[in-house]
Parts: C-alpha cells; structure tokens; sequence
C-alpha cells in the first residue's frame, strides 16, 4: 500500500484555524479553560462523553472504529489538572470534528483528507495545533 502525500504544514494551520473557529463558536461565553465548557459543547456536538480517572494514564482518546462502534464519543481521563482535561476535551473534540467534517478542499488545493500514510497522524497534527489556538 503506498503512503499518500502529506498536507503541508499551511494546509495543517489552516485546517486548525477552521476548527478551532467552529469549537470556540461551541465555546462562546464560556470560559474556554474550564472541564464544564467542554463537556457542554460535546453535549451540544451529540458526542458521548465517558469520564475515566487513572492517574499516568493518556488524557483523552477518540476513535474513528471504537470497541463500542459509537465514533461520536470521546473518553476523557479526569486525572489531570483542569486546564490539562480542558485540553483533552478540545483535542479529542478537533479530532472528531475532522473526521466528520474529511475531506475539505482548501486554498492551496490540498485535500485535507490525504495524510502521510495514517489519517490519525494528520489529525493528532492538527487536534495539537488547535489545543494551542484554544488554550495556549
């Protein structure tokens, strides 16, 4: 099977910016920082929302196939500090809504729906960069 090409980074920053956009519209009026905010606006997605507390462990996970075969719900892990399951929320979130929202057409003519061999690299690419657009 041979690897499709890479979107390139301003195609990534593009993507991030257009999902950030649409999850801080989710947000709006709430503080962006807070776990409340973001268990809200995935109410509001129709995403199921499954809360876990194991200390070392990952701090979220979304995935396209789940053991439950529900790909509209995330699992948050409620061990971290606030801020931490704030950005689990928004980066489990982006993750989501690129897999719905695959595969935009942009600007530069990039697909953004062909990645570097595993769609979920491209997404974690993209679900970090809008962590740091939403929360620094």
């Amino acid at each position: 099977m041979s690897r499709l090409p890479a979107i390139s980074p301003s195609t990534q920053r593009q993507v991030a910016e257009l999902v950030a956009a649409r999850l801080a519209r989710y947000a709006q009026g709430f503080p962006l920082a807070s776990r409340a905010t973001w268990e809200r606006v995935a109410e509001e997605m129709g995403v199921s929302v499954h809360l876990y507390h194991v200390p070392g462990a990952g701090r979220g996970e979304w995935r396209a196939s789940p053991p439950d075969g529900d790909p509209s719900a995330i699992a948050i892990n409620t061990a971290y500090p606030e801020i931490e399951v704030a950005k689990a929320f928004v980066h489990e979130l982006a993750e989501l809504l690129l897999h719905r929202l695959q595969p935009p057409l942009l600007d530069d003519g990039s697909d953004a729906g062909r990645y570097e061999g595993e769609p979920a690299d491209e997404r974690h690419k993209v679900a970090r960069r809008v962590e740091r657009i939403l929360l620094g």
